[in-house]
């Protein structure tokens, strides 16, 4: 997080508290080396302010940095530096460093640390820690300056021996009172005193040789070896006689519990540059290396933190974008870039204003209000883009904060319901549109004649129109009460509950005859017929229905089927009666014929073989009259009908005529229809005997096919033979009607298409020819769904 200034702010809560409050100078500074960021106890070691602090770089030409032998420092080599460049950790460097609000020089002791972010290769940061050493430099200073006098008080040891005891009473004093833990050796490197404060660090003390060293257990710090006896700073000190700074180890005291210290040596020498043994000094960091782990620990959590969030935000499914006080972005989400038609460009740095130049003014006073506390949002806003076209958003904005009370910019999250509003905007004015049809069905159901009705899956009545009103006296709140079951008729009651029961199982129209009783309690007929409304789940949740009175109409066809037994009656009796006249004419003539053929005249042969032929061709009309009359009256019931078998039957019936013609017929797939079998097997019979019949020269080739349309199926039979011209379409489907064909060549009534006609008729369907003379005729004939 950044503020105002661009610097990379310190964390928030227990860790911010640690930072402030914590001895040791700690410092950032970013990939370029740039401080970001400093604690209070950074800036009074150093004797600089934030202002002063905040953006320098080592290689700034006003720091006044030096070693400790007093030569430059030069910036470049700067531990931050060699941290950055070399990509490890620097550790215990001492720079003198000069305060400028003291004018002083204050020595430091310095470990710098580089930082990543996730799997990155390279450091984002660094951090600095380091110590104020001034007073442990000067007391080295001084120990130093007490060499210098102990080799003078050796060059004139012999005249100053009750000198020397002395100045090491003094220097033993100095030792005891010194704030850090002092131990001695002597020139062969056994330890030989322990000042209070390493005793105490220790929890005790061995005062041992050289080779012994061992027995204080020791690790280095940032590798974890433990240290052998010639890796200790006095060994080494004593082998090289320069001295050993500010090493880092975790010690194991003598009571079992372990500590952080910074182990440095220094040799002792005499005035004639004799070794005469070392001083170590082990200072006790142990809290401030703990806390250092913690701002190590927290910083990195910080820092995985920030990479959560940034995962989080980028790969969420809703469109959310961080941006900083400035409205620049920090990070936007895949759907946010999705949303508003940036691809995948990186947004990150960039202005909100430079990406969304169309943002209205009012939009950009939300922003200043929300950067100031207030959290604003929006269930459907118009957002008009460049292109002219304009979106719909759904908004939220809120601030987020780097620090208690310390706004760092805004959340927006958002949503582009354009397609949601429209589709609103389309379903009211659905809705609206609604309505209106409604009123007009509503005022066309209430002009229409028929009665009209809704009603719920149930069967209960949930809308009437007047003319129901008007039949049975109730009015609207009554009608709407109604049980329509007490209406009918009791002896089309339980056909009415089955149809109806039927209907609502299968979700298919609904359609019945029944008597209602009117006002004046008088029955009347209607056809009830009513269409299932279905809902997205295929149930059935409204009816749609007409009552149509068909009184006269059932009156009518209640007269026409008495009629109808009369007639068949009446052709019953007919042919009966006229079947023994024509017996006895046909016999006696024959009889005559037989005897007196030879006493008569050719005249007279002519004539009685007249009349016997036209005995026998009435005998057949009246035998053909009877059969046309039972087509409606004596056919059987309706039932699921294979046509295919039925055809078959038809051919083996007519296999005499087939093999004799040398007839080729041929048939596709054929349905399964509800139909009168015998009927419909007479029907093909008939048709096919037609074509054969009426052949031409060349061998007679039947087709017969069927194929569904809408509701019905489509028949037809199509021969190759003499055809018809298309005058006589109308007349031969009339009973009785022949065309003018050679009644020798072509026997027959002329009654054969006219059964055809009538089957097909009392199945509901329509019959109809296609034909032209010597090119074949087409016969086709339609029978409805079940």
């Amino acid at each position: 997080m950044e503020n105002k200034k661009g610097i990379f702010l310190q964390p928030e809560g227990n860790l911010q508290v640690l930072f402030d409050k914590m001895t040791q100078g700690a410092v950032f500074h970013d990939a370029s080396g740039r401080i970001i960021s400093a604690n209070p106890a950074a800036l009074e070691i150093l004797g600089l302010t934030e202002d002063q602090l905040f953006g320098r770089t080592s290689l700034d030409p006003n720091w006044k940095t030096i070693h400790e032998d007093g030569s430059d420092f030069p910036g470049e080599t700067h531990p931050a530096m060699i941290a950055l460049k070399k990509n490890k950790k620097i550790s215990n460097v001492t720079m003198g460093v000069r305060n400028s609000a003291l004018e002083t020089y204050r020595w430091i002791r310095i470990t710098a640390e580089p930082l990543y972010k996730n799997s990155d290769q390279l450091p984002f940061r660094v951090l600095v820690i380091f110590d104020d050493i001034t007073e442990i430099k000067m007391y080295s200073d001084e120990l130093t300056k007490f060499n210098l006098e102990l080799e003078n008080t050796n060059r004139h040891m012999s005249e100053e021996i009750l000198l020397r005891k002395e100045v090491e009473t003094q220097l033993r004093m100095i030792l005891e009172n010194l704030p850090i833990g002092i131990w001695q050796t002597d020139e062969k490197g056994s330890i030989i005193f322990g000042n209070p404060i390493a005793r105490s660090i220790w929890q005790g003390a061995r005062y041992v040789g050289i080779d012994n060293y061992s027995e204080y257990n020791a690790w280095w710090k940032d590798t974890g070896e433990k240290l052998r006896s010639e890796d200790w700073g006095a060994y080494r000190v004593l082998q090289s006689g320069k001295p050993i700074l500010n090493e880092k180890l975790t010690i194991q005291c003598f009571d079992g519990t372990f500590k952080t210290i910074l182990n440095s040596a220094v040799p002792i020498f005499n005035a004639n540059h004799d070794l005469l043994g070392a001083i170590i000094i082990n200072q006790d960091i142990t809290e401030i290396s703990r806390k250092e782990e913690i701002l190590l620990e927290q910083a990195g959590k910080i820092q995985r933190n920030q990479h959560l969030l940034s995962l989080f935000i980028e790969h969420s499914p809703a469109a959310i974008a961080m941006l900083d006080h400035e409205m620049k972005y920090i990070v936007a989400s895949k759907r946010y870039l999705s949303d508003y038609g940036l691809g995948e460009q990186d947004i990150t740095g960039r202005s909100h204003y430079e990406i969304f130049p169309e943002i209205p003014e009012r939009w950009k006073e939300i922003h200043k209000r929300c950067l100031n506390g207030v959290i604003e949002k929006c269930e459907a806003d118009p957002f008009p883009r460049l292109d002219g076209h304009t979106d719909w958003v759904r908004w939220e904005i809120r601030p987020w904060y780097e620090s208690p009370g310390r706004i760092g910019g805004l959340i927006i999250f958002s949503e582009v319901i354009t397609s949601r509003v429209r589709a609103i905007e389309e379903l009211k004015k659905a809705k609206e549109e609604a309505e209106r049809y409604e009123e007009s069905y509503r005022q066309l159901a209430e002009a229409m004649p028929q009665i009209v009705w809704t009603a719920n899956r149930d069967g209960n009545i949930t809308y009437v129109n007047k003319q129901w009103n008007d039949f049975s006296g109730l009015n609207t709140e009554e009608a709407l009460n109604w049980q329509w079951i007490n209406q009918v008729h009791p002896e089309d009651k339980e056909n009415i509950i089955k149809i109806w029961e039927e209907s609502l199982k299968t979700r298919s129209i609904y359609e019945s005859t029944s008597r209602f009783r009117r006002y004046d309690g008088e029955y009347r007929w209607f056809l009830i017929r009513a269409v299932p409304q279905l809902d997205e789940k295929g149930e059935v949740f409204t009816w749609l229905g007409t009552c149509t009175d068909i009184h006269e109409q059932k009156v009518l066809e209640h007269e026409l089927e008495v009629s109808n037994k009369e007639l068949e009656q009446f052709a019953y009796v007919a042919s009966h009666d006229l079947q023994e006249p024509l017996r006895m004419v046909s016999s006696f003539t024959s009889l005559l014929s037989e005897r007196y053929r030879n006493q008569l005249d050719s005249n007279a042969n002519e004539f009685m073989d007249y009349i016997v032929e036209g005995a026998q061709r009435m005998h057949q009309l009246i035998m053909d009259l009877l059969t046309f009359s039972r087509v409606t009256t004596r056919g059987e019931v309706f039932v699921l009908t294979d046509i295919k078998s039925i055809l078959e039957e038809a051919l083996h019936n007519l296999q005499f005529s087939i093999e004799e013609s040398h007839a080729s017929i041929t048939y596709s797939d054929l349905p399964v229809i509800k139909a009168d079998p015998v009927q419909m097997r007479q029907l093909f019979q008939n048709l096919i005997s037609n074509s054969i019949k009426f052949r031409s020269d060349d061998i007679p080739v039947i087709e017969i096919t069927a194929r569904r349309q809408r509701n019905e199926w489509l028949f037809s039979v199509r021969d190759n033979g003499i055809g018809i011209e298309s005058a006589y379409f109308e007349r031969i489907f009339l009973i009785f009607q022949r065309l003018q064909h050679n009644r020798e060549k072509y026997p027959g009534t002329g009654i054969g298409l006219a059964l055809c006609k009538k089957i097909v008729e009392r199945h509901g369907g329509r019959i109809w020819i296609e034909s032209e003379p010597n090119k074949g005729t087409a016969v086709y004939f339609t029978i409805p769904l079940a």
